[in-house]
């Protein structure tokens, strides 16, 4: 079968007309919920009128992308333009999908599951990493291939396996690629991870050949790249984080994730800021203690921790101008001035169990959570829950465009698009 784009158009025929002036009210309504164009209904995907969670029509402006044959839906990535959407599958394909019309643009077929997607400053190209440890560049317009990096890889990985002594815990297998960020030029920043090893790569997008190389210490636990792939960041198994400069391979600092009285329990995620001036680690110290640690980007140092009184602080997402610094804590969401490291609200998301993906809305005014198949929009000032929409399973992605105009969901099936921009208009 076929992968499709679908738009739903709402259906005159489905209930009586409203009065013009009610149908304004309810499409301005729509527009301040943010996230109201995500709820499209299965009945959709066949061809029907969508229904929201209330049973209300969908607009006509929703767009749903639906992967066939039991792929799944593994990573998306909006170019910085905000003029495509990648979208990464569990297995198969890379899709490109205009987002203006909803309409696929190009399929590539990486027979791989998708790792990490990202667009050139250009938007010109796009980078997908597999689990196949293979990184692979293609043009946006069209999906044609323009460079294979697979050898690099390999050759890390044999080195690696060169060094694992008899009974060593290390994984003998080949690692994979976790993070591609595009550099200001036209290079690409790869980092390989086998568990415990991890090498930093800068590569040439139009020819796939080796720019510089760093491998980090031995017993890394995690590690993340900044947007714009000016840092690096490290947690290993002395409960220590280190920066390095990609560029360079510098090591910029390290900062110690140890305190006088509790020992660590489990390093939760490692998060930068999109603007990669902070870095914010969470950790859980004892079964009611947690604390995440903001770090200064660019020289490593601690700027304050903040305590919970909680077993797990997972995840935190920041705003798009650094400003705000969202932690989720048990059953709810506290939000946070990253400057001070005052708390400014909390939004209760209910369910306990299950982890799931944090977004703020480009201006800060809302905060999108989800948590299992649902998903909710809050107003950040009050901490009021102003929507809340379910997916039929459980939600893996909330992803506002670089350029503030397109908000898109998946669940391991759908991809779900609003234009927030058309709509105000």
């Amino acid at each position: 079968m076929k992968t499709t784009i679908i738009t739903v158009h709402r259906s005159q025929a489905s209930r009586p007309q409203r009065p013009a002036s009610q149908r304004l009210r309810r499409k301005v309504l729509a527009v301040q919920c943010l996230l109201l164009g995500l709820a499209v209904s299965s009945a959709a995907m066949s061809g029907a009128p969508a229904a929201d969670a209330d049973g209300i029509n969908a607009p006509a402006w929703r767009k749903s992308f639906t992967v066939s044959h039991g792929d799944a839906v593994n990573r998306i990535a909006f170019s910085r333009d905000g003029r495509y959407l990648g979208v990464g599958s569990g297995g198969k394909d890379l899709w490109v999908i205009a987002t203006k019309t909803g309409k696929e643009v190009a399929r590539t077929r990486i027979n791989a599951a998708a790792t990490s997607i990202a667009f050139s400053t250009d938007s010109r190209y796009c980078a997908a990493a597999g689990d196949d440890a293979t990184v692979r560049v293609i043009e946006t317009a069209t999906g044609r291939e323009i460079s294979k990096a697979k050898e690099l890889f390999a050759d890390i990985a044999w080195n690696e396996r060169r060094q694992i002594g008899k009974g060593s815990p290390r994984p003998n297998h080949g690692g994979t690629v976790t993070d591609v960020v595009f550099t200001s030029g036209p290079n690409y920043v790869a980092r390989w991870f086998d568990g415990q090893a991890s090498t930093t790569l800068v590569i040439d997008a139009g020819t796939g050949k080796q720019v510089s190389r760093k491998k980090d210490h031995w017993s890394v636990d995690m590690g993340c790249v900044s947007s714009d792939g000016r840092y690096q960041a490290n947690a290993s198994e002395d409960n220590t984080v280190r920066l390095f400069e990609v560029a360079s391979g510098k090591e910029v600092g390290m900062a110690s994730l140890e305190n006088e009285t509790e020992s660590i329990i489990f390093r939760g995620s490692l998060v930068f800021s999109p603007d990669a001036r902070y870095l914010a680690v969470s950790v859980g110290r004892s079964r009611f203690l947690a604390e995440v640690l903001l770090l200064e980007s660019a020289t490593a140092k601690e700027l304050r921790r903040l305590k919970f009184e909680h077993h797990m602080t997972d995840p935190v997402g920041f705003s798009r101008d650094g400003r705000y610094l969202a932690v989720e804590v048990g059953k709810s969401v506290q939000i946070f001035e990253t400057a001070m490291g005052r708390k400014v609200g909390s939004v209760e998301v209910g369910e306990i169990a299950g982890r799931g993906p944090l977004a703020f809305s480009p201006d800060g005014r809302y905060l999108v959570a989800a948590r299992n198949k649902i998903v909710r929009v809050f107003e950040v000032a009050t901490g009021k829950e102003i929507f809340k929409t379910e997916f039929n399973r459980d939600v893996t992605s909330v992803v506002f465009s670089p350029d503030e105009r397109y908000l898109a969901a998946n669940d391991d099936t759908t991809v779900r698009m609003l234009d927030v921009m058309s709509d105000v208009k």
